[in-house]
């Protein structure tokens, strides 16, 4: 039989044996529990750190609105300005139009002719200021007398009524009566196209479309300018519409061709359509 000391040896040494893997088993426990709480830190952290990308972005996203929404408000503004900038040019090439035309109109005063070497006539009574010429019947017959009372024959009194309706026509643009200023070009151009002001009809007659932005129109009266009169005094103003008209209807190409081709066909160009024709070659980003 067995020494109870020595079977005592046997059983302490059998459970050294099997104590070892447990502890080796728990402290791999031990090592795998403390990786998955920083596995779990971790993970704590990068949710965070989307949490907070995704923040970011959705301030970024509303910035990126706020930022457009800003962009298309300065865009309209800036084409409202370019449309205000274009009626005061428009209105001032109006009143210098107006001071060119009557200064064209002014003409030495006929000299009355002496009364003594004239047969008596019944007095007619001048007419107003502004008045057109006006017919009046007497004894002799009818008589034709302008604004100033003078005695005009019938081609006189043909023209004074041309040139009356013309200016006319030209109050009505300035007090934005367009269309009746356009009616009264057209009928103006119907009635005698070779008139001395014939390319100012013209002309005039595409300014009432161009100031309603009426750029296709505008262009088909400024392009009758420039080919029927090339030697007449808007043919220049005309050329400067037709590459400002193509330049606001996005034909930007033939716009700059236009407006660069202005330089071949003058030796130098009046300054006012010198000036507007550099803003324009600006505008549209011409290069030259």
């Amino acid at each position: 039989m067995m020494n109870p000391r020595t079977l005592l040896a046997l059983m302490v040494s059998a459970l050294s044996f099997i104590a070892l893997p447990i502890g080796v088993a728990m402290a791999q426990s031990t090592d795998v529990a403390a990786e998955v709480n920083t596995l779990r830190e971790e993970i704590a952290a990068v949710r965070g750190q989307q949490v907070r990308l995704q923040a970011n972005f959705e301030g970024e996203r509303q910035d990126r609105r706020r930022l457009q929404g800003e962009i298309e408000e300065i865009g309209f503004n800036f084409k409202r300005l370019e449309g205000r900038l274009d009626k005061l040019v428009g209105d001032l090439d109006l009143r210098l139009q107006e001071i060119e035309d009557a200064l064209d109109s002014v003409a030495p005063e006929t000299p009355m002719p002496d009364a003594s070497a004239q047969p008596s006539t019944p007095e007619t009574a001048l007419a107003p200021k502004n008045a057109t010429a006006s017919t009046i019947t007497g004894s002799l017959g009818q008589l034709v007398v302008d604004a100033n009372g003078n005695t005009l024959d019938a081609t006189s009194a043909t023209e004074q009524n041309f040139v009356d309706r013309y200016d006319q026509a030209i109050k009505q643009i300035q007090l934005g009566q367009y269309t009746m200023a356009r009616q009264a070009f057209e009928a103006l151009h119907l009635e005698d196209p070779k008139h001395a002001l014939s390319s100012n009809v013209l002309y005039w007659l595409g300014e009432t479309y161009y100031v309603e932005n009426n750029y296709e129109h505008a262009m088909s009266q400024f392009a009758r300018v420039a080919l029927q009169f090339p030697d007449g005094a808007k043919y220049l103003d005309s050329l400067l519409k037709i590459g400002l008209s193509l330049g606001s209807l996005g034909r930007l190409e033939e716009a700059c061709k236009t407006l660069g081709d202005m330089a071949k066909r003058a030796d130098k160009l009046p300054g006012a359509i010198a000036l507007n024709r550099k803003k324009a070659l600006e505008r549209f980003g011409c290069s030259g």
